[in-house]
């Protein structure tokens, strides 16, 4: 069974429920709110699931500082234009109420502008405000009332239901956005999925290896200690230990104090890799690729199964670097630049974490922790690929030639 929590109004989550069907593998458990914005409140709450499920972007976008904490997939119902064009069509057919009468409020304006071009015909707009996460309850409320008590409007159309329930109060004609049964089930349906994906990557067999420093140094009891931090075990050999265990038990360990303070221990006596993979024999192979790209005891990788490096850790948690090409764009500048897939993959993440920006060899050699020399073979090789374009020049602090500056020329995404 795939367990989903649902974060949402009561109306969501108990229709949710309605339309699972029985015989699903997919377990609901409800957390419900009166305000969106409790949900950043409810998931410190939450009992150990698969994956969450958030009734739409307000309550996902507020909670993101939370579930930036957690290790498991989170999903929300998109708004999108089925949603709008059956809201649309029930006001037209069973309320007769013009267009130009209605105000709504929605997270993506632009759904509705597509709906309504795809009528072919010229079409008063209705009243739109757009939904931003950090938005108060009390404004888009407002904003519905001033229209229908000005006489503007006659309905009011809102995806939040709390705002819902505020305007009956006010005794204000509304309607919540119609959320089409297909939409709920196909998200069911995504959350899923990615648990799935979640869990057996996490159930890859794992191998962590420490190498002692020297000859003098045993690192014996701390091998021991991590193999019951991993819930693995232990095994001595000629140059040091091996410690069995999975990729999901490294996840959720690494980032704990218990760790911290063990691999402080540690790495003044030995050096740690891990690897995993789908056999012992494949995660031991990629424990000692992780291994062989450690420059320092204080610092180790994980390459896992789909040879996505990770690292250098504890420091850089979210760094992941391929090593292997599957972008068929890096294939093909593997294949002109003779470049590695680790040097490619860090020059994109390069040109993300620049967002486009010009930059130096000394900018690029920083970034990759290489030396300028290693940074400037790389910009020439891409250079005459047509990969790296010269874009100008910045002139230095102190006496000497100006550096050249350079701009990516392929796609980042």
């Amino acid at each position: 069974m795939i367990k989903i929590a649902m974060i949402g109004s009561k109306d969501f989550c108990e229709r949710t429920a309605r339309l699972l069907d029985p015989n699903s593998d997919i377990s609901l458990v409800s957390y419900i709110y009166e305000h969106p914005k409790e949900a950043k409140s409810i998931i410190p709450t939450l009992t150990p699931c698969d994956a969450i499920l958030f009734s739409g972007s307000l309550p996902y976008h507020v909670s993101l500082d939370e579930l930036e904490k957690l290790q498991i997939p989170a999903v929300y119902l998109k708004q999108n234009e089925t949603a709008i064009a059956m809201t649309l069509l029930y006001l037209s057919t069973t309320r007769h109420v013009q267009l130009d009468a209605i105000s709504i409020d929605i997270r993506e304006p632009i759904h509705m502008t597509h709906v309504l071009n795809d009528l072919g015909q010229t079409v008063t707009m209705p009243y739109i405000h757009p939904i931003h996460p950090e938005e108060t309850i009390e404004t888009i409320t407002d904003f519905h009332l001033s229209l229908y008590r000005d006489g503007k409007t006659v309905m009011a159309v809102t995806s939040i239901h709390a705002i819902y329930e505020r305007l009956v109060e006010q005794q204000v004609p509304a309607m919540k956005m119609i959320d089409p049964e297909s939409n709920i089930l196909q998200t069911l349906e995504e959350a899923k999925q990615k648990a799935l994906y979640v869990r057996s990557k996490s159930s890859q067999i794992a191998v962590g290896l420490i190498r002692p420093l020297t000859m003098l140094n045993s690192a014996e009891e701390e091998a021991a200690e991590l193999a019951g931090l991993l819930h693995g075990h232990a095994i001595a050999s000629e140059n040091g230990h091996s410690v069995f265990t999975t990729l999901g038990n490294i996840d959720k360990v690494v980032s704990t104090t218990a760790f911290q303070k063990l691999f402080q221990r540690l790495s003044s006596k030995a050096h740690l890799a891990f690897g995993a993979g789908e056999s012992t024999i494949e995660a031991s192979q990629h424990a000692e690729q992780a291994l062989s790209l450690s420059r320092r005891p204080d610092e180790f990788y994980v390459l896992d199964g789909s040879k996505q490096l990770r690292g250098p850790l504890p420091d850089h948690m979210d760094d992941r670097i391929d090593m292997q090409v599957q972008n068929p764009i890096m294939q093909e500048m593997a294949e002109k630049t003779k470049l590695s897939p680790a040097n490619l993959s860090k020059v994109m993440q390069f040109g993300k974490f620049r967002n486009a920006k010009q930059f130096s060899a000394n900018d690029l050699a920083l970034y990759m922790n290489v030396t300028r020399r290693t940074a400037e073979r790389i910009i020439k090789k891409m250079s005459e690929c047509g990969y790296i374009k010269i874009a100008g020049e910045e002139m230095t602090y102190k006496q000497g030639r100006p550096r050249a500056l350079y701009e990516l020329n392929f796609p980042l995404w």
